[in-house]
C-alpha cells in the first residue's frame, strides 16, 4: 500500500492531526533573516540612557541590556560615537515598585514593578532623527517571600531586558516603513 493510499484509510479526525502537524513542521522550518536596516547604517553607538527616575543605576542597566541585546542580535554593529552612522540614545521616565498583595500582618507578599522609557535613533552626520519611540513601557511582578522567590533586582533586569528587546525589534526591523 502506498503511502496516500494509507492516508485515505485514515480517519478523518487522524488525517486532520497529520495535516495539521505537517502545517507546524512547515512553519517551524529556519528561514534566511531579511535584513532591513539600511546598508549605511549598520554602526550604531548606544548613549548612556538618561536617568529621570530616583532609581540610582536603572539607567545602567537599560543600557547594558540593550547593548547585549544588539551584539547578540548581530544585525548592527555596536560601535564608538565617533565610527557610527547613527545613534540611540534614551531617557528612564519612571520606574514605579508598589506592593499589590500582602499577609495576614500587612506585609508585602507580592509587588509590581513599572518601567517607562523613551528613545531615539539619530542620523550622525545630519543629527535628525530616524524614529522617536515616547514611550517603551513594561511591568512585571515579583514576591520576595512567596514561590518563586525574586529580588527586585531581578525584577529590574527583566523589565530592562524585555526594554532592551523592544529596542533591538525598532532597531533592526522599524525601517520597513522608513525607506527614503
Amino acid at each position: 500500500m502506498s503511502i496516500s493510499e494509507e492516508v485515505w484509510t485514515m480517519s478523518i479526525p487522524v488525517r486532520r492531526f497529520a495535516a495539521a502537524a505537517a502545517c507546524l513542521l512547515i512553519g517551524c522550518t529556519p528561514e534566511s533573516r531579511n535584513l532591513t536596516v539600511p546598508e549605511g547604517l549598520r554602526q550604531i553607538h548606544v548613549r548612556t540612557f538618561e536617568n529621570n527616575t530616583y532609581e540610582l543605576g536603572i539607567e545602567d542597566l537599560v543600557t547594558h541590556k540593550t547593548v547585549e541585546a544588539l551584539l547578540k542580535d548581530a544585525q548592527v554593529a555596536v560601535v564608538e560615537e565617533a565610527h557610527a552612522n547613527a545613534v540611540l540614545r534614551g531617557k528612564v521616565q519612571k520606574y514605579i515598585r508598589e506592593p499589590i498583595a500582602f499577609d495576614q500582618n500587612n506585609v508585602a507578599t507580592l509587588y509590581r514593578v513599572y518601567l517607562v522609557v523613551q528613545a531615539e535613533l539619530y542620523d550622525q552626520k545630519t543629527q535628525q532623527s530616524f524614529w522617536v519611540e515616547p514611550l517603551i513601557d513594561h511591568q512585571t511582578t515579583y514576591s520576595p517571600i512567596s514561590p518563586p522567590i525574586e529580588t527586585e533586582a531581578m525584577a529590574k533586569e527583566r523589565l530592562a531586558g524585555l526594554v532592551a528587546t523592544d529596542l533591538l525589534t525598532r532597531v533592526t526591523q522599524g525601517w520597513i516603513n522608513l525607506k527614503k
